[in-house]
C-alpha cells in the first residue's frame, strides 16, 4: 500500500503503526483493520472494514474515527461496486479502491 500510495501521489509515505487503538470503542478497533500514513507530514488513517456494512453505517462511523482520532480518515477496500463507490462519494466518504 505504501508504495502505491507513494507512486500515485509522488511523494514520501511512511507506514506507522496506529498506536491510539485503546481510545477507540471496541467495535471500531476490533470490526476495522487499521493503518496510519504519514504523508508530507500528515497522518491520516486508512481503515478496512472487516465486513459489510450498510452505507449509513459505514458513514457514521468514519465520522466517528475522525472526531475520536483528530485525524484524517479513508475508507479503503476492494469490493465496493460501481454503486457503492459512487454511493459513498454521494455520501462524502473519502475512499481508496
Amino acid at each position: 500500500m505504501k508504495d502505491i500510495l507513494s507512486g500515485l501521489l509522488h511523494v514520501p509515505v511512511v507506514e506507522e503503526e496506529f498506536k491510539d487503538k485503546d481510545r477507540l470503542p471496541l467495535y471500531l478497533a476490533v470490526g476495522y483493520e487499521i493503518r496510519m500514513f504519514s504523508i508530507l507530514d500528515m497522518d491520516v488513517l486508512f481503515v478496512t472494514p472487516r465486513q459489510q456494512l450498510t452505507f449509513a453505517a459505514l458513514k457514521k462511523q468514519w465520522e466517528k474515527f475522525v472526531s475520536i482520532t483528530g485525524l484524517q480518515c479513508v475508507i479503503c477496500g476492494d469490493e465496493y461496486t460501481r454503486y457503492g463507490r459512487e454511493r459513498m462519494i454521494e455520501l462524502g466518504i473519502p475512499l481508496f479502491w
